[in-house]
């Protein structure tokens, strides 16, 4: 599919026809395609400056319109995957600073001095199990976050391959 934006010369639909189909007879099927595409359009009098979709029909003028996904399309692409992966890099890097706290919680807890006063006060075992369960629940969402997020990133390429393959009709 491709877009066609009118010019001053092109006010009807028999001169749009002439000017993308040349002097060939005009197929009804394409003029058809053609309006179909493009319902916000009073075909009996085109205003310069509308934009038009353009069908895929053989004998179309090559010079006629321009691609619909072109570069718009590639940039596209290029930004929302850039996106979903910077947002990975955000989550990956949260889970990387709160594993890096674990780690110094964890060696924390293994100092002399700390095991001392747990002996001294051991109601505060319970405490500090359950924050060692939350580490441990911390670690098993980040792998599955990773997981999701590859997945995601996965998906949204092969959504937008489709997407471009129906844009390009192909």
């Amino acid at each position: 599919m491709r877009t066609f934006v009118v010019g001053k010369g092109t006010h009807s639909l028999e001169s749009l026809s002439t000017l993308l189909l040349g002097n060939k007879a005009s197929s009804a099927s394409a003029v058809e395609q053609l309006k179909n595409l493009n319902p916000h359009v009073d075909f009996e009098k085109i205003e310069p400056g509308t934009v038009l979709l353009i069908p895929d029909v053989p004998g179309l003028r090559g010079a006629a319109g321009s691609s619909v996904t072109g570069d718009a399309f590639d940039e596209l692409r290029e930004q929302v995957l850039a996106s979903v992966k910077a947002a990975g890099a955000r989550v990956s890097r949260g889970y990387d600073a709160r594993l890096n706290e674990q780690k110094e919680v964890a060696a924390l807890l293994k100092a002399d001095g700390l095991k001392r006063a747990l002996k001294a006060a051991p109601e505060l075992m319970p405490q500090i199990d359950a924050a060692m369960q939350v580490f441990e629940q911390d670690q098993q969402q980040a792998k599955a976050a990773d997981e999701t997020l590859k997945a995601l990133q996965q998906q949204t390429t092969a959504e937008l391959a489709q997407l471009a393959k129906t844009l390009r009709g192909s």
